[in-house]
């Protein structure tokens, strides 16, 4: 099941805590931002094994992935 997350206006952060994502973000002025290792497989972003899937739509602002 994939999870949405959306925002107008503002900055989005989503803290992992050690479990897998698959992270696919939308942004018109907007940016991916995150510390972690990850992979990156076509718009997905891969983090762990990927269990999680996630979607971050934003018009403006930054996601950060913790």
């Amino acid at each position: 099941m994939k999870k949405f997350i959306l925002t107008t206006s503002g900055d989005i952060t989503i803290v992992l805590n050690g479990s897998g994502a698959s992270v696919v973000t939308k942004g018109v002025s907007s940016e991916l931002f995150t510390e972690i290792e990850h992979k990156k497989s076509g718009k997905a972003y891969i983090f762990g094994d990927g269990k999680a899937d996630i979607r971050l739509v934003s018009t403006s602002g930054d996601m950060y992935i913790k």
